[in-house]
């Protein structure tokens, strides 16, 4: 019986090991096979690598005013210590936002596009480019295969649109727009330029804005160099490098000519409340002015001892460090929630200040009577 047992199992082992020249001459007797298959997938990977089309990526940095931006300020020294939201962040939502993108899909006519067609051309890397500067397509023609055919002549580069029969319907030259009435609506097409040999093919279609903004921000990294740097780093990628970097510098200015548009409406808002607010202080300053110059001609003039300048100049102090946060409480109230650490924090800071400004008008109670009086009046006048 044990007998039995360790013959199996010496037949078992010997059925598992692994003969390699058996195997080289398996493969040797099927090498047809196997280098058929190696040049199938020499070839198909070949023609994959020859129709992906290179990408370029581009990138471009911007610098955002953290000393004099309105959240950066309100933090001071405790943006550092809190996780909470950096003035990079807000102004990296900005450039994100559709107030920029649109405008920038619509200065670099990314609603518009004329794809090559010639499939044999994109293999070799030698399908042309056309670049659109308007295109509207009719209802009507919005499932039908509408292609633009380029045709070079001797002056200028021409094109040619045509419908899927063959039938055409515009011929006409880079630069100009030409409309043509087309099932109940309006064909509008204006080439910008064209890259191409004559009989290359390329199709038209027009997207909406709002679709061109979703693949504009699908295609943006927006990202901040480094922790609370006030760097912005923004990039993309094209088929064309000139694209790509035209984009970019037209995200760039679109953002700047916003934050410029943006900062000019506040401080014509605020020039226009100082201007409403001057009469008003003008008038306090007045007859804080006149009370002061009554109670001197009454009690005669009073020096001011040494205490009580330093209370004058304390209070003083105090009073404009809380207008001053009162000022950044408002500013940051535009960009973030009353719950928000930021605004949490400047009013603790309030509190703070209001603390120590009661302390110090309760000290002032131990002086003289006059001193007290003439320490009031002072104060309101400063």
């Amino acid at each position: 019986m044990r007998e039995n047992v360790s013959q199996s199992a010496n037949s078992k082992q010997k059925d598992d090991e692994i003969d390699i020249l058996e195997i080289l001459v398996f493969l040797k007797s099927k090498w047809k096979f196997l280098l058929l298959f190696l040049f199938m997938g020499v070839f198909v990977g070949a023609v994959v690598a020859m129709w992906m089309r290179p990408a370029y990526k581009s990138d471009i940095l911007l610098q955002v005013d953290v000393k004099g931006n309105k959240s950066g300020m309100a933090l001071g020294e405790m943006g550092a210590l809190l996780d909470v939201s950096t003035p990079s962040v807000a102004e990296m939502e900005l450039i994100k936002s559709r107030m920029v993108l649109a405008s920038v899909v619509d200065l670099e006519r990314l609603c518009f596009s004329a794809e090559p067609l010639n499939k044999v051309d994109r293999l070799l890397h030698k399908e042309g480019r056309m670049d659109l500067e308007n295109l509207v397509i009719p209802r009507s023609f919005t499932d039908a295969k509408i292609t633009l055919r380029a045709r070079v002549t001797r002056d200028s580069s021409a094109y040619e649109v045509v419908d899927e029969e063959e039938h055409v319907l515009v011929a006409g030259v880079v630069g100009e727009t030409y409309r043509l009435a087309l099932g109940g609506d309006t064909l509008v097409v204006c080439v910008k330029e064209i890259n191409a040999i004559a009989g290359q093919e390329f199709a038209l279609s027009a997207v909406h804005p709002q679709l061109a903004v979703a693949g504009l921000l699908g295609s943006l990294n927006v990202s901040e160099e480094g922790k609370n740097s006030g760097i912005i780093r923004v990039s993309t990628e094209h088929v064309y490098p000139d694209r790509v970097a035209a984009i970019l510098n037209t995200i760039a200015n679109t953002y700047l000519k916003q934050n410029i548009e943006m900062r000019s409406a506040e401080a014509k808002k605020t020039l226009e409340f100082l201007e409403e607010q001057l009469p008003g202080v003008k008038a306090k300053l007045d007859s804080a002015e006149q009370k002061l110059t009554t109670y001197r001609h009454t009690k005669g003039t009073i020096d001011l001892s040494s205490e009580t300048r330093v209370h004058l100049e304390r209070d003083v102090s105090l009073q404009q460090k809380i207008l001053e946060l009162e000022q950044k409480k408002q500013e940051a109230l535009r960009l973030f929630q009353a719950e928000h650490p930021t605004i949490r924090t400047i009013e603790q800071q309030q509190s703070r200040l209001r603390a120590e400004l009661a302390r110090q008008q309760k000290a002032a109670a131990s002086l003289p009577l006059p001193q007290q009086e003439v320490l009031s009046l002072q104060e309101e006048v400063e």
